[in-house]
């Protein structure tokens, strides 16, 4: 009765289990121990004895594999595994850094899984290691709204005075999408579009441009500008208009950002985005 009211004051309020038997009686699987082995159990840690420290490890790994089928489970690389928990416990019982702990359990749970373990490299858990809840909300906020190839970035109506929150982006070089039946190609600049979205997020602009800035340092995050036409509501990016100064606004400028190829990877094995609808639309 004690491990069971122990482990049950560890669950979290909203409940990653609706059953506490499943969690407090069952046996840990071969994965799930072969897991726990990695977790360094100091005498006593952060006003934690090695026993609650233990509970909570268990927790998070019970939570991490709930999402793998037993028959795809497998042994996660020891250069993941390892510095994975030993970093993970700092965001136990810090509210704040819950996005952070979210993302460790991701990248666990798929390192684990048969399907998607070699989709886990060992640097992602360093990368994790060099963010604070601001960077993960940024990451998710761009990676969820970024929603396909000729989506180019997003960028924070924060920050500007607009009505659009769509808008078309001409590329900076041409392409051959038009062939004729004399073999002629007809080259066309292909449209683009950013999204100019109204976030969600709790923190001050100067606080997410500082986020943005670090994000740029580590390689997760690109930042871009675009350049308004004076005649009309498309945008270039920033080389076309160096070519065309007379053409378009300087003034109007608009940076966007996106993930980095290294980013979208990480995101892929580190969150669970679901899908959701564009978070504006053309006005």
């Amino acid at each position: 009765m004690e491990n069971e009211k122990i482990i049950e004051n560890e669950l979290p309020i909203n409940g990653r289990y609706t059953d506490l038997a499943e969690l407090s009686f069952r046996q840990f699987d071969n994965t799930e121990k072969y897991i726990l082995k990695f977790a360094a159990l100091p005498f006593y840690f952060l006003g934690m004895t090695a026993d609650e420290l233990k509970n909570k490890y268990k927790v998070f790994i019970s939570s991490a594999l709930k999402k793998v089928p037993v028959e795809k489970r497998t042994n996660p690389s020891p250069l993941i595994v390892g510095p994975l928990l030993e970093y993970v416990k700092y965001t136990f019982d810090n509210e704040q850094e819950k996005i952070l702990e979210n993302m460790f359990s991701e990248l666990l749970g798929n390192a684990s899984n048969k399907d998607f373990w070699d989709h886990v490299q060992p640097s992602y858990v360093y990368t994790l290691q060099k963010l604070t809840w601001v960077e993960a909300e940024l990451l998710k906020f761009v990676s969820k709204n970024q929603l396909d190839g000729d989506c180019l970035g997003v960028s924070f109506q924060r920050f500007y005075t607009m009505e659009k929150t769509i808008l078309s982006v001409i590329s900076n070089e041409p392409e051959p999408l038009i062939a004729y039946d004399n073999g002629e190609i007809l080259n066309v600049f292909y449209q683009y579009y950013i999204c100019v979205l109204i976030d969600d997020l709790m923190m001050s602009d100067e606080i997410i441009i500082r986020g943005l800035n670090n994000l740029q340092q580590l390689n997760l995050m690109i930042a871009f500008d675009i350049y308004k036409d004076k005649d009309n509501d498309t945008y270039v990016l920033d080389n076309s208009q160096k070519d065309n100064l007379n053409a378009y606004d300087s003034y109007k400028k608009i940076t966007a950002y996106a993930l980095s190829s290294y980013a979208s990877d990480l995101m892929e094995v580190c969150m669970s985005v679901s899908s959701t609808n564009r978070a504006g639309t053309e006005s």
